[in-house]
């Protein structure tokens, strides 16, 4: 009996030494096992830090198979430099490239250079291209391109501005056909006709076929714009000690005894032309300064001249001239005729008329018309 509890005692304690055996060997195989793991993972890490390494020494070398732990300043600046006449030279590439598809489709030049430097306004003086700044002391207008649309022949405002519309009108040359009534038929709702010119030396020289052509047009329901083209606005500027000495009131007075020749217009708008530029635009910035100031200030005396007549003055210009050679800020709130024939508007500032084409198609005009837009608004009508 004892010898019997012996033997069973003897194999208990067998099996319990078997048990922590076992569990000792799982203990230590689970040891290795993450020995095992982590030394992988770090060998793994290793290769990858040892991979970015390599590839951020080659892209600071720039020379595979010859390493180099470090650059002088010198070296440095001088591999810039490579770096940037290279982006330049592909962005150059790139230019030439977009210029000529646009000139075998047919583009004009100054339409390629208006898309590619579309943070700038691009202008012409007839020779020379100008790049100017969008924004200066004029505040824009607020009008966008695609708030105007050509519609058979006519701009339309298709803008979100309801109290804004676009009224269709045509100018008139001296000598030209026109028949005021059909053009009234055909949705005309005013005409711009030549009444005269400020000559050289100051003088009015009165079209001596406006009067008549004011009645018939007013006759047929037209609202009349009176044109004079500025034959003396100043191409070149002047010193001051080269300047002719004149009296300037008996000059004011003299125009306005001409300019009152007007007939049956009280209270309308009468639009001083400024003449195209001759590409002969001075290039030092100084004497351009000078001439954009000395421009403003004889635009802005002869629009004075015509309100204390009790007209409306509108200065029109093409966009070089009102862009790039007028201090435009300096002609006040005067309204604005831009003359640009074109698909689409460019004129980012304040205007009130728009000449968008001179080879219009209107009824009772023989030839090719010019026509105009105006910008009526709540606070500014066409007969007021």
């Amino acid at each position: 009996m004892a010898q019997t509890e012996q033997n069973h005692s003897e194999q208990n304690n067998l099996g319990r030494q078997r048990s922590r055996y076992l569990a000792n060997l799982i203990f230590i195989s689970f040891i290795a096992l993450t020995a095992a793991a982590c030394a992988l993972f770090f060998l793994l890490r290793s290769r990858t830090v040892y991979y970015q390494l390599r590839d951020l020494n080659d892209m600071i070398t720039g020379e595979r198979g010859q390493p180099k732990l470090y650059y002088t300043e010198k070296e440095l600046n001088e591999r810039m430099e490579i770096t940037r006449a290279q982006a330049v030279r592909g962005e150059y590439d790139a230019m030439l490239v977009q210029i000529k598809n646009a000139f075998q489709s047919g583009d004009s030049g100054i339409n390629v250079l208006r898309r590619m430097y579309s943070d700038e306004l691009v202008v012409s003086d007839g020779e020379h291209y100008y790049f100017e700044s969008l924004y200066g002391r004029v505040p824009h207008s607020g009008f966008r391109s695609n708030d105007f649309a050509l519609d058979n022949g006519r701009m339309l405002y298709r803008g979100e501005n309801i109290a804004a519309s676009a009224l269709q009108g045509i100018g008139a040359g001296a000598g030209t056909n026109v028949s005021y009534a059909e053009a009234a038929q055909d949705g005309i709702r005013f005409a711009v006709i030549a009444a005269g010119e400020i000559g050289e030396n100051g003088e009015i020289l009165v079209e001596d076929a406006f009067p008549e052509a004011a009645y018939e047009a007013q006759a047929n329901g037209l609202t009349v714009i009176a044109s004079y083209d500025i034959a003396d606005f100043p191409m070149r500027h002047t010193a001051p000690e080269a300047e002719p000495e004149l009296d300037e009131e008996e000059e004011a007075t003299f125009r306005l005894d001409a300019l009152g020749q007007i007939p049956d217009l009280a209270g309308g708008r009468v639009m001083l032309r400024v003449p195209d530029p001759h590409g002969d635009e001075p290039r030092d910035a100084a004497e351009r300064a000078a001439l954009k100031s000395e421009r403003a200030a004889y635009l802005s005396a002869l629009a004075d001249e015509v309100r204390q007549l009790g007209y409306e003055p509108v200065i029109s210009a093409d966009l070089y001239m009102l862009v790039s050679g007028t201090d435009l800020a300096g002609l006040g709130d005067t309204e604005i005729c831009i003359r640009d024939h074109g698909t689409s508007l460019y004129y980012p500032f304040p205007f009130r008329m728009w000449e968008y084409s001179s080879v219009g198609e209107v009824r009772g005009v023989q030839g090719p018309a010019q026509i105009y837009l105006f910008l009526e608004s709540q606070e500014k009508k066409l007969d007021t």
